[in-house]
């Protein structure tokens, strides 16, 4: 759908409740083989939006029942894939945007809030996955060859070395056979400040 499409169609679709229901119908039913096509071209906001109205439309719980024998396929059947298909496809996109979106459609939905979470954890994968760029081979077979190195390339990865970091230094302070608590309540200026960091830091902070 183009955006001169989108711009003159949506406002009426959004004021015109009988009208949007027979336009979506319409929109179902002539897409049903090219929505791979239609629903990439609009944005994620736009994708959302559509979603939205869909589901008040026509919301899961009134979906007709899945019936195993083959007798025919509806218009309501076909509005509720399509539906489906939109929010899979606002999941799949994996930006910031497409976040943003999801928790939006989860606090305009009270009742479907926790499903629509989870969507915005796959959302979130899916962002990840596309985002990620793997280690290079030096990186690697530096990791292999020495495991007191960490490889830390965003905040997540600095947050679990840190957390890694003080959970030694709390085993040398309380479990170790000769505690180092004794640090923190001798005051030695620059002596007491190289020995809290040595136990803190130790090997686990060196870089790749």
């Amino acid at each position: 759908m183009s955006s001169a499409t989108w711009v003159f169609a949506w406002p009426i679709i959004e004021s015109d409740a009988v009208i949007a229901e027979k336009v979506l119908l319409r929109v179902a039913d002539r897409l049903d083989h090219d929505r791979s096509k239609f629903l990439p071209t609009l944005t994620e906001n736009r994708l959302a939006s559509l979603f939205l109205k869909l589901h008040r439309l026509f919301p899961r719980e009134s979906d007709p029942p899945h019936n195993s024998e083959f007798s025919g396929v509806s218009l309501r059947q076909q509005i509720g894939w399509f539906r489906n298909d939109v929010i899979n496809a606002l999941e799949a996109r994996g930006t910031e945007e497409a976040c943003r979106e999801i928790l939006r459609l989860a606090n305009s939905l009270p009742k479907e809030n926790v499903w629509l979470r989870w969507r915005y954890y796959h959302a979130r994968v899916s962002k990840r996955r596309i985002a990620w760029t793997p280690p290079s081979p030096q990186a690697v077979l530096l990791l292999a060859k020495r495991s007191d190195r960490r490889l830390v390339r965003d905040a997540q990865d600095l947050l679990e070395v840190a957390m890694e970091s003080l959970e030694r230094f709390q085993a040398q302070l309380t479990q170790s056979t000769l505690p180092r608590s004794e640090v923190l309540w001798h005051w030695d200026g620059d002596a007491t400040i190289n020995a809290y960091q040595t136990v803190c830091h130790g090997p686990h902070l060196k870089s790749v």
